[in-house]
């Protein structure tokens, strides 16, 4: 019974997480309606006041969704949940680089260093640590959800269920808040690529946490 509701509660956490990401769609709502404009015509200063606002936002849940699967659930994300061989391991490292620089040379350089020369300090900072805190939600979202559908299941696998929840969220997400399914179906994709990072570098979000946010930052 006490399994059960530890289950419970790796969904519910998940799903708190996925309601800090979407708090983004419900701000955006609101500048619309203050602006005018959609979000795609913002100016740079319309931009760094939502990045200003979310941050915090996703922050405080961020803490709060680790906080809690410590206190509720007795997991913590930072913690590896599996002991990956060496060759899953040095593959977990080596795909997302490999990707981050194939799509760099094919984009004529990463997004972060294009960003950099092209925007003030200001917008360049709030701009990524914006998807370093998208990447965090996202990671939480992979992590607790591949522990829970790995305990109701029974089995434990390679297979990223955790990278297909996030999928069918983030990936919907994109769909509503940029109205494209070309964006819809590369959030997708990450997704079950950053499900995939995770299970090979052992479940551990120390570790593919940072690999996400290099392969998100070189599509900035």
């Amino acid at each position: 019974m006490m399994s059960f509701k530890k289950n419970i509660g790796f969904i519910l956490l998940a799903l708190l997480a996925f309601l800090g990401l979407c708090a983004e769609f419900v701000l955006m709502l609101i500048e619309q309606h203050i602006n005018g404009i959609d979000i795609a015509q913002f100016s740079v200063s319309q931009l760094i006041q939502h990045w200003q606002i979310i941050i915090p936002v996703w922050l405080i849940v961020s803490i709060l969704v680790i906080l809690l699967s410590k206190r509720l659930c007795s997991f913590n994300a930072f913690e590896p949940h599996s002991t990956p061989s060496r060759w899953q391991l040095i593959l977990g490292v080596a795909l997302p680089v490999i990707f981050a620089v194939v799509l760099s040379i094919i984009s004529g350089g990463p997004g972060f260093v294009k960003t950099f020369k092209a925007a003030s300090s200001t917008f360049f900072t709030l701009q990524y640590v914006y998807y370093l805190l998208e990447m965090l939600l996202s990671g939480l979202i992979i992590s607790l959800s591949q522990q829970a559908i790995t305990a109701f299941s029974g089995k434990r696998n390679m297979f990223p269920w955790g990278g297909l929840v996030l999928g069918l969220t983030w990936g919907l997400g994109h769909y509503i808040t940029k109205g494209n399914v070309y964006i819809a179906l590369i959030a997708f994709a990450l997704a079950i690529f950053f499900g995939l990072i995770y299970n090979l570098t052992g479940r551990d979000l120390k570790k593919a946490w940072p690999l996400m946010y290099l392969v998100f930052a070189c599509f900035g």
